[in-house]
C-alpha cells in the first residue's frame, strides 16, 4: 500500500480464479475504494514469469496518477515576516 498514491498492490495466488475466491476478492475491494483507493491486482505467475510487464503496468498507473492529481498546496506563508 502506498499512501501517497492512494494505491494498494496485491498478488494473488491461483485460488483467486475460484468462484467463491473471487466473489471475495471483489467484496473485499470494495472498501478501500470506496476510501479512495485504487487497487491493482496480479496473478503470482504471471510476478514469476513476467515481472517486466508488471512492473511497466504499475509504472504506468503511476505516471497518469500524477498527471491527473494536482500537486499539495505549499504551506502558508502567512505570519513568517511578510508585513
Amino acid at each position: 500500500m502506498c499512501k501517497e498514491l492512494m494505491l494498494i498492490i496485491e498478488v494473488d495466488e491461483i485460488t483467486h480464479h475460484y468462484p467463491d475466491t473471487h466473489k471475495n476478492d471483489i467484496i473485499g475491494q470494495q472498501k478501500p475504494e470506496q476510501s479512495g483507493f485504487t487497487l491493482l491486482r496480479f496473478d503470482d505467475e504471471d510476478i514469476l514469469t513476467a515481472i517486466n510487464s508488471e512492473t511497466e503496468e504499475i509504472e504506468n498507473w503511476i505516471e497518469k496518477y500524477e498527471r491527473t492529481v494536482p500537486p499539495p498546496l505549499s504551506p502558508s506563508k502567512a505570519g513568517h515576516g511578510n508585513s
